[in-house]
């Protein structure tokens, strides 16, 4: 069905000579289009779905379970398809993101360098997605303020929250666990990447360009 669908949108885009004899960029080509058109509206869908049954009328606890899950498909077919990245589309897509949860204050102060590479800042933007979403799903955090700064000296990520948290030592114990989760080594594997570390305080999390 889905692909027919597809078939379908090229036609009516008149897209077809650009998959011409399967074309591989050709069709990498189409792939943004596919997923802003196609698939991202049905994810924004099923979102707002949870939120209305789930979050506001039934369990918050699964509702935010399901929110997680469908934030995760999301952001890795964004880091897959979109090679494209720089500051405003990084602040486009981080409000994208802040507008799914409901009954939640956020306040942010971004800072990104026009020097930065498409690479690092997709890699930044997922890193702050999936923080966001763990402390919203594990620690049940109300209100945040987010600072972003990413300059030619390093980077300084700073997530202000109102409960606890996760302590040092339990996170610690979670990357030192025999089989990590998916959730913990892609996260472990882009701080490696984005040469950060990380730091567990009560109410903050905090992330810090290693010193040389």
């Amino acid at each position: 069905m889905y692909c027919n669908q597809f078939r379908i949108y090229v036609k009516e885009l008149k897209l077809d000579n650009m998959l011409e004899e399967n074309n591989s960029n050709s069709i990498s080509s189409l792939l943004p289009l596919l997923y802003h058109d196609c698939i991202s509206p049905r994810i924004n869908a099923l979102k707002m779905m949870v939120r209305m049954d789930l979050l506001n009328q039934g369990d918050p606890e699964i509702g935010f379970k399901y929110l997680g899950i469908l934030n995760q498909m999301q952001t890795l077919l964004r880091n897959r398809i979109f090679i494209d990245m720089n500051p405003r589309i990084f602040k486009n897509e981080l409000d994208d993101l802040l507008e799914l949860y409901p009954n939640f204050e956020v306040s942010t102060q971004i800072s990104l360098s026009d020097k930065s590479s498409a690479t690092t800042l997709r890699s930044v933007y997922c890193l702050v997605a999936e923080i966001i979403n763990n402390l919203i799903q594990h620690d049940s955090i109300s209100s945040l303020h987010l600072l972003v700064n990413v300059s030619k000296d390093g980077m300084h990520l700073k997530f202000e929250h109102d409960k606890e948290g996760l302590k040092q030592s339990e996170f610690e114990a979670l990357g030192s666990a025999v089989i990590e989760s998916l959730g913990i080594l892609s996260r472990t594997n882009r701080m490696r990447f984005l040469n950060l570390q990380i730091i567990f305080e009560p109410g903050s999390v905090q992330l810090n360009t290693k010193s040389h």
